[in-house]
């Protein structure tokens, strides 16, 4: 059954980026793309099955998440790269908070790659903001509107 049939998730923002960005290996490859990596091997690097991300490639371009285009290293024939969107950038937010959960609750993990300003270089935190202040996440609630 498709997620988004069922009536409380039909105009749901979460269940609509689910249904986008809820698939396996889905947030991996989002991950390097992130890191700057556009080739299919670069992906493929991760232990995503071959099919399994070209599907998911498919998919991430249909959603406009990345786009697909040729390169061609000299005296090779002609292969697709694939680049964040400014759509796949936004989902940046959603990769940090992943992490940061990740980080503080999951056993085994331990620092990756950090969140930081391009333009600066300063560490970047995602979090709730009231009024132009963080807030802690357990006093957050979600309401209906």
């Amino acid at each position: 059954m498709d997620v988004l049939s069922s009536p409380l998730n039909a105009h749901c923002p979460v269940a609509h980026a689910l249904e986008v960005l809820g698939q396996k290996w889905t947030f991996l490859i989002l991950r390097e793309a992130m890191q700057g990596r556009t080739r299919f091997a670069d992906f493929r690097s991760i232990g995503v099955p071959s099919e399994v991300l070209t599907t998911r490639l498919s998919a991430l371009v249909e959603a406009n998440i990345l786009t697909k285009r040729d390169y061609q290293d000299v005296g090779k024939r002609t292969r697709a790269e694939y680049v964040l969107t400014d759509v796949g950038r936004d989902a940046a937010v959603i990769l940090g908070a992943l992490g940061a959960w990740g980080l503080q609750h999951c056993e085994g993990t331990r620092p990756q790659p950090k969140w930081v300003d391009g333009e600066t270089g300063s560490a970047a935190t995602v979090g709730f903001i009231v009024d132009g202040e963080p807030i802690d996440a357990r006093r957050v609630e979600l309401v209906s509107v």
